[in-house]
């Protein structure tokens, strides 16, 4: 049994892997393939971000020698919704929700994640669900943008973010949870999250497409 401890970027846990792992074996064999990218390494990171998806969700970094074994941006993103956990503190069940985003396991959701206690043997999916989801927020940002710029992006990193009462659109993530992000003004910024920093970046989309590393960022 687990506690789940929330920080802003940590080490993947033992006990999450084995979660996902335990979670994917419940499930139909065509969900098998991800249990794969769990053996091959490829998760490396655990972060809390803020997202659409809700206040609880949980989004992995990834090993970059291994991502391109697995990430296929033509696949559709969906959700993996409907699984109950066994919370041992509350002796409640808990709603499990695995996010997979252009093929790749990239992150989950615990409501009231900041208190619990797992017990990763007792995972019920006989109510799951596969959930598919279009990214609208891809298309309120392609509206500002044009076609060239469009298509460097991949769809599925885009997502709504409010920073300092102003929206942003999250477009690339960068290492240890910073991102690079366009205002409504089609301004581009690198995000960092410690310290807090949102600053402006003198570089088109296409500069940054073509080197995505964070440290020639600034």
């Amino acid at each position: 049994m687990f506690k789940f401890l929330k920080k802003k970027t940590r080490k993947v846990s033992d006990w999450e892997l084995a979660l996902l792992s335990n979670t994917i074996k419940h499930l139909p064999i065509e969900f098998g393939y991800l249990e794969a990218q769990i053996k091959s390494g490829l998760i490396k990171t655990s972060l809390l971000k803020q997202r659409g998806s809700g206040p609880d969700y949980i989004t992995f970094t990834f090993d970059s020698n291994l991502i391109n074994q697995f990430e296929n941006k033509q696949n559709r993103n969906y959700q993996i919704k409907g699984i109950k956990l066994y919370d041992s503190l509350t002796n409640k069940k808990l709603e499990f929700t695995i996010y997979v985003y252009s093929g790749v396991i990239s992150g989950y959701s615990i409501p009231r994640a900041n208190d619990f206690h797992i017990d990763v043997s007792q995972i019920d999916t006989k109510s799951f669900k596969q959930v598919f989801i279009d990214n609208k927020d891809f298309k309120k940002l392609s509206k500002l943008l044009s076609k060239e710029e469009t298509d460097l992006i991949n769809p599925n990193d885009v997502y709504e973010v409010i920073l300092n009462d102003k929206l942003f659109y999250h477009v690339q993530d960068l290492e240890d949870g910073n991102f690079i992000g366009i205002d409504t003004d089609k301004i581009i910024y690198k995000v960092s999250h410690d310290p807090f920093e949102i600053s402006p970046i003198a570089k088109s989309l296409k500069d940054i497409y073509s080197n995505k590393s964070d440290q020639v960022i600034c």
